[in-house]
């Protein structure tokens, strides 16, 4: 029996169905003359929602109850989600990849000129809005004084907040990988360039890896992933060199285009990955090689090829540069507005719930940012057409009324999330602002001497562990020698009559060099142990540190607290004192009237000289107050 089908039913459906394509296609990344990969966005796809994850669970367990807590950090789920960085290390090799593939193409050289200008015209407005949006918000809402934020806004914009500050962007702390993406941007063309160069095609599918070995020996022999190097190019190499060995498999046409039965090793090298990232040299190698061989069998066909190759899943991770720019600001935003709302001791429970209170409008926030604010800059044509767009007179154009919702999206959201994450008491004191809460704690922590010490003693055990690293080169010594003189030489011949003697002098020299190696096996063992004893010994004083950071922010609010109460407490008693000074001019005027016994004057005269001397009892505590919150942070609180 055929099945009719109401022609409203149908039209509706029709309708639906061509609405959510030209969504989808409004979404999708602008397509190049280059030849497009869609599972190079399902792999960014990947790489964003584990970081996005990763976050969302950071923020759902610092608002949770002390024994929730206790409870989700013996679960499996939470600790596989803790490994959301390991994201960042897949951007790390798209990177490579991406970056690397037009200059293995020997056919269709590119120049670096062009090339930094397509990458500027590219990465850097949608950077440069969103740091400043960030940094307007943390204005807007006194988190941070001008005067305060500027800096740390000047070298977040210049890429080098973490290596100036020791620590990351205040305004929006997933700046650090972006500053490391930048050097390797600069430098892979050079990489790829001395590759091509020293090496044949054929070679070059052992000798990549072979680089990769020795230099993540080198790093992990220098301590280059621990400290401030760890967020530097030097400390994150092989894993962009990782991308860009299999960009050059990729663009030889050694990733073959056919099923293969390792596509089953898909999962368990992730897996794998989640359970080896770490600063050790043999879990780094292992990684490493499970992050090449999922790279590589995600670009070959399978299901899970055919999964990230979904128009929606690839949407999704074309603008997963929005994406990183704007989760973790709104994802503590939300988090601050809705605590309290959803508390539920089952992990994935909670994860679900607030995945959806969360992450959902975190979504359509970057929806909203990515068409307005990053898609435009994807056409490489973009400041020839917004030349055009002003000499135009700014006359309307398509779409015009949606990038003006946009517009007003991205500023409510913005403010809407500064008002919820906003310290906004304004203290005055003596005609003079006393900075924010914020601001307080980042000076005081800036000028604590227990954290510079502490600090100093960090950096002396990794000295320690730097120069232990290097005894192996004590088991090596070089020894050479020379041996000059002169020698005699004597000959004799005859020539049939008589014997011949001649002699000569000549001058010797002898070289000797050689290489003694000691290989005592115990020192080898001992110095693994003493570089583990030191590297305990670093994370000991590094969780000393935190406490004490978490002990002065603490002692910080109090003190706050105690001086913004006081000032309170003085605002009241000088109203009171207002008040009986009010009352005592009325009871002179009935006293010297006759109006009013002398009692009762007596008693105004007595009740204004108690809020008199009440009054300078709140000044005295107010200045003690402003006086011992001066003290806790180290320097001037205006």
């Amino acid at each position: 029996m055929k099945t009719v089908i109401h022609p409203v039913v149908k039209t509706t459906t029709n309708a639906l169905r061509a609405s959510i394509k030209e969504i989808l296609r409004w979404i999708s990344r602008p397509q190049s003359e280059r030849r497009y990969i869609p599972e190079l966005d399902g792999l960014r796809f990947v790489a964003i929602m584990m970081v996005v994850i990763q976050h969302l669970s950071e923020r759902l367990f610092r608002i949770q109850p002390g024994s929730i807590q206790q409870s989700w950090e013996h679960n499996p789920l939470h600790y596989a989600v803790s490994r959301g960085s390991i994201g960042v290390l897949l951007f790390f090799a798209i990177s490579g990849f991406i970056l690397s593939l037009p200059f293995w193409n020997e056919s269709k050289p590119i120049a670096y000129r062009g090339y930094l200008r397509g990458r500027l015209l590219r990465i850097e407005p949608p950077y440069l809005i969103w740091m400043c949006v960030w940094a307007l918000v943390l204005l807007l809402t006194g988190r941070f004084a001008a005067g305060d934020l500027g800096p740390h806004l000047l070298a977040s914009l210049l890429y080098s907040h973490t290596l100036g500050y020791g620590e990351f962007s205040v305004i929006n702390p997933v700046a650090w990988s972006l500053e490391i993406e930048i050097q390797f941007y600069l430098l892979a063309p050079l990489f790829v360039y001395l590759l091509r160069r020293y090496f044949k095609p054929e070679p070059r599918f052992w000798i990549i890896p072979t680089l990769i070995l020795a230099y993540t020996a080198l790093m992990h022999a220098m301590g280059w992933q621990h400290g401030l190097l760890k967020f530097t190019l030097l400390g994150q190499l092989p894993y962009f060199f990782m991308g860009l060995w299999i960009g050059d498999q990729y663009q030889q046409g050694r990733i073959a285009e056919k099923r293969s039965p390792w596509a089953m090793l898909i999962l368990p090298f992730w897996i794998v990955m989640m359970y080896t990232w770490s600063e050790e040299f043999l879990k780094t190698i292992v990684f490493l090689v499970a992050l090449g061989g999922f790279f590589t069998l995600s670009l070959r066909p399978s299901l899970f090829r055919d999964i990230l190759r979904n128009p929606w899943v690839a949407a999704i991770g074309g603008m997963c540069y929005t994406i990183y720019l704007v989760h973790l600001p709104l994802l503590e935003g939300f988090s601050k507005l809705t605590q309290g709302w959803f508390v539920h001791p089952n992990y994935l429970v909670s994860m679900l719930v607030h995945g959806v209170m969360w992450v959902l409008p975190v979504l359509m926030f970057s929806i909203a940012g990515y068409l307005f604010f990053e898609k435009p800059f994807m056409n490489r044509n973009w400041p020839s057409i917004f030349m055009q767009f002003l000499k135009s007179g700014l006359k309307p154009v398509s779409r015009a009324n949606a990038s003006t919702i946009i517009t007003v999206l991205t500023i409510g959201g913005t403010f809407f999330v500064g008002r919820a994450t906003a310290q906004t008491d304004t203290l005055t004191w003596q005609g003079r602002v006393v900075a924010p809460l914020p601001v307080l704690i980042e000076r005081a922590t800036q000028n604590a001497i227990l954290l510079k010490e502490t600090d100093r003693q960090i950096e002396i055990y990794a000295v320690d562990r730097d120069l232990t690293r290097k005894q192996w080169l004590q088991h090596f010594s070089l020894a050479g020698g020379t041996d000059a003189g002169n020698g005699n030489y004597l000959s004799t011949s005859n020539d049939g009559f008589r014997a011949v003697n001649s002699s000569s002098n000549r001058q010797t020299v002898q070289f000797a060099v050689g290489v003694n190696v000691q290989i005592p096996f115990t020192a080898f063992t001992s110095r693994k142990d003493e570089i583990k004893k030191q590297t305990l010994i670093m994370e000991k004083e590094m969780l000393h540190k935190s406490g004490q950071i978490q002990s002065i922010k603490q002692e910080v609010i109090v003190r706050y607290t105690q001086f913004k109460e006081a000032l309170r407490l003085l605002e009241l008693q000088s109203a009171a004192k207002e008040a009986s000074t009010l009352q005592l001019t009325v009871a002179e005027k009935y006293f010297k009237e006759a109006q009013m016994s002398v009692e009762e004057y007596g008693r105004a005269m007595e009740q204004h000289f108690q809020a008199r001397m009440e009054l300078e009892r709140r000044k005295s505590s107010a200045e003690m107050a402003y006086h011992l919150l001066n003290i806790i942070v180290g320097e001037s609180i205006n």
